[in-house]
């Protein structure tokens, strides 16, 4: 008799088919041969289910509104609370995404038995300026979800916290898009741009860069304009040095930009939230081999500048960034390029470092 494959649920409180890490575990359950299955909350209708032909997604809402966010997060964690209790058997595992998601196992998990585990993109409590008496709660709280779940999964080492008992860390990396042996491609003459762009990323400080370097191109690769500020997207629409691109698939968008000269990763280094992160790019760019441009003092920069894979510029537009066009850059561009994949290929291929929840699952 023909053994029947495990079922992971894959839970988001968001589309999970929108995410580029969701979509990334979804590929390594399929690899090992787990049928996998999505159940989220959309609120953008922002990619082609296409993509995801051979599973099925179902979502519990389909509504949202900014100005009521708090409340629709509560909804969200009581419809999913009741559709655990009533579905638990029908998966072995359940991989929750963030505190909004596992907090809802967790109940459900003290009514029946229930397998998840629980992965941490951004802590709730650093990710929202709240009182310091509702942040004690929640950290409380997300304590002992993390207690209860076969483990916890962090994007980066330096989101570990005093509350972490068991946790294992993979980070945001992508999975190889080159199948063959990998060598850095002919450099084309402009920088990417992509993914969110807000004021908390550094869009006027990229805009005033841009502003000053009419001669230099930019591809901006942007999944939603309608999450744009009006104001930047005209600026953007204006500039003729500025080519705008709409939604690519995770895959598409690497081979996109695999010989261009950087790829931009700015993050305001006031906010909590972003004294500890791990962004895609930072990854993608070491797969692709080509240089990160980030800004200083927080540990995105202290890396970049260890592995010499790019450069570092203060947050703020000013005299700094002119090491991007200097002729030192142009000289090393390469060899940030070869730093970046060598570091890639040794530590952060996804589908390596996923291996990690494999005994948690078997």
């Amino acid at each position: 008799m023909m053994k029947k494959n495990k079922k992971i649920l894959i839970i988001q409180n968001a589309d999970p088919l929108s995410f580029v890490r969701t979509g990334r575990f979804y590929n390594f359950f399929k690899y090992h041969k787990y049928d996998t299955r999505f159940l989220g909350w959309e609120r953008l209708k922002r990619i082609s289910k296409d993509i995801y032909k051979d599973t099925s997604i179902q979502y519990l809402m389909k509504d949202s509104s900014r100005s009521f966010l708090f409340i629709y997060y509560i909804k969200w964690s009581f419809l999913l609370f009741f559709y655990l209790l009533k579905n638990r058997k029908k998966y072995d595992y359940f991989l929750v995404i963030n505190f909004e998601t596992a907090i809802s196992a967790y109940l459900a998990s003290k009514f029946c038995k229930i397998d998840f585990i629980y992965d941490i993109w951004d802590d709730f409590d650093l990710r929202y300026k709240l009182p310091t008496f509702l942040k004690k709660i929640i950290y409380t709280i997300d304590s002992k979800i993390k207690r209860a779940a076969l483990t916890t999964i962090h994007v980066d080492t330096s989101r570990v916290r005093k509350n972490d008992t068991k946790y294992i860390v993979i980070e945001n990396s992508p999975i190889d898009i080159f199948t063959k042996p990998f060598t850095l491609p002919k450099r084309k003459e402009y920088f990417v741009v992509s993914g969110l762009l807000t004021k908390e990323r550094g869009d006027n400080e990229i805009i005033s860069f841009i502003k000053s370097n009419p001669s230099i191109k930019f591809h901006f690769y942007i999944s939603n304009t309608a999450l744009l500020n009006k104001k930047l997207l005209q600026t953007i629409q204006s500039l003729k040095n500025i080519q705008l691109f709409g939604y690519l698939p995770q895959s598409e968008f690497l081979k996109k930009i695999k010989d261009c000269s950087g790829i931009f990763c700015l993050h305001n280094p006031s906010l909590d939230i972003f004294k500890a992160n791990s962004p895609n790019k930072l990854f993608d760019g070491m797969m692709l081999g080509i240089p990160i441009i980030v800004n200083k003092n927080n540990p995105i920069g202290d890396f970049v500048e260890k592995h010499k894979i790019g450069v570092t510029v203060n947050y703020t537009h000013d005299a700094s960034w002119d090491i991007i066009t200097s002729v030192t850059f142009k000289k090393n561009i390469d060899t940030y390029g070869n730093n970046g994949r060598k570091l890639y290929e040794k530590k952060y291929n996804f589908l390596k470092n996923a291996e990690k929840i494999l005994p948690f699952i078997q």
